[in-house]
């Protein structure tokens, strides 16, 4: 076996069991949770232009308004989703 320096402490010459057998920060403790998944960021709510709210009002004059704009908010501002929602509430 290999003798050491005397005065010199194991640890700093060598000895295993000076160093842990895992790297730093990994080790037998409790295992950690998986982090949660990643929340989508939302976006921000579209402006509704009043020009889609009176070409939507020309292709359905018996909705009003305030319905036709709740359907644009609620297809964000996609004049098509809304003319086929329009059209299924006819």
């Amino acid at each position: 076996m290999h003798q050491h320096p005397p005065g010199v402490p194991l640890q700093q010459y060598g000895d295993p069991a000076a160093y842990p057998s895992q790297p730093y920060g990994v080790g037998p403790s409790q295992p950690q949770p998986p982090p949660p998944p990643a929340q989508p960021t939302p976006e921000p709510p579209r402006q509704i232009n009043s020009g889609e709210v009176q070409q939507l009002k020309d292709m359905f004059p018996a909705f009003d308004n305030a319905i036709i704009e709740g359907v644009l908010e609620g297809t964000q501002g996609d004049v098509g989703q809304a003319i086929e929602s329009l059209l299924s509430m006819s």
